[in-house]
């Protein structure tokens, strides 16, 4: 007899999805994930507010490297001064403040104005950025000529330096008039003190040479003459350079000559001629 065949079963249906229950490490992955949506932005927020927080204190701190103190200028004292005693004799003229911009680029400029404002600088040559700071290099004025007594002394452009330099040695100017309110760095404006002081500057290199060392100047008529403490005459000079006369040999050509033949003691020289030195005998 034939098998009866068993009858076909069908398969019991798969519940949806949505409707299978969910096992406890399935929840607790949904969790931290919404949890996680919800914290890393606040996370995030809290990072980048904490950043900038430091990033301020951060740059609060560095103040002092973008910031210059006038004081730590790197540059030369004038003869007879410390650098310290020079940098606030300047900041006090210029009116700096204490601390300037180090990153600005006008600080420079700033610096080189305020030390030109100072009576023993004629010129400022550059300032420069150096170690994380400023370096000047300065030109002073140079005392060659003492003016009626030994504390008043001037450059070879008649500006009367502070009291204090050093006069050791220099021409020493006589018969003119003091001249009243005049300050350290402003030109003395007697015709006879520039002359003099104009003829002064291209003699002092050779002072000892020429026998010209704290002897007395007077200027008559814009011509300057030199003489010894005894009052007797050394150098006839003439007009200071590039006033000379027609007749008269040029600065250069003077000293020149000067140099080629110094005066001797008992001798007066008259460079003033075009034709030639003049020399003569005088009693001492």
């Amino acid at each position: 007899m034939p098998r009866a065949r068993k009858k076909a079963t069908a398969p019991e249906p798969t519940p949806p999805v949505e409707s299978m229950p969910l096992s406890p490490r399935t929840s607790c992955r949904e969790a931290i994930g919404q949890l996680a949506q919800f914290v890393l932005p606040l996370l995030a927020g809290g990072l980048l507010l904490l950043a900038v927080l430091l990033g301020g204190h951060w740059l609060q701190q560095q103040q002092g490297d973008v910031e210059f103190a006038f004081a730590d200028l790197d540059c030369p004292a004038p003869p007879g001064m410390q650098r310290e005693a020079f940098l606030e004799e300047t900041q006090y003229r210029s009116g700096l403040p204490d601390r300037l911009p180090a990153l600005d680029a006008t600080t420079p400029a700033r610096l080189a104005t305020a030390l030109l404002t100072h009576p023993w600088v004629s010129h400022v040559h550059r300032v420069q950025r150096h170690k994380g700071g400023f370096r000047a290099e300065l030109q002073f004025r140079r005392p060659v000529l003492a003016v009626l007594r030994a504390e008043l002394t001037v450059d070879a452009g008649a500006v009367l330096l502070p009291r204090g330099a050093d006069a050791t040695g220099l021409p020493l100017l006589i018969g003119v008039p003091a001249q009243a309110m005049l300050a350290p760095g402003q030109v003395w404006s007697d015709p006879a003190v520039q002359a003099t002081a104009a003829v002064a500057g291209l003699l002092h290199p050779h002072l000892h040479t020429l026998g010209l060392t704290a002897v007395e100047v007077e200027c008559h008529e814009g011509e300057v003459l030199f003489s010894g403490a005894n009052g007797r005459r050394l150098l006839l000079w003439g007009h200071p350079p590039g006033q000379e006369e027609a007749d008269e040999a040029p600065a250069a050509t003077k000293l020149e000559r000067l140099l080629a033949r110094p005066p001797q003691p008992g001798e007066e020289c008259d460079v003033r001629p075009a034709s030639g030195v003049k020399w003569r005998k005088v009693d001492s």
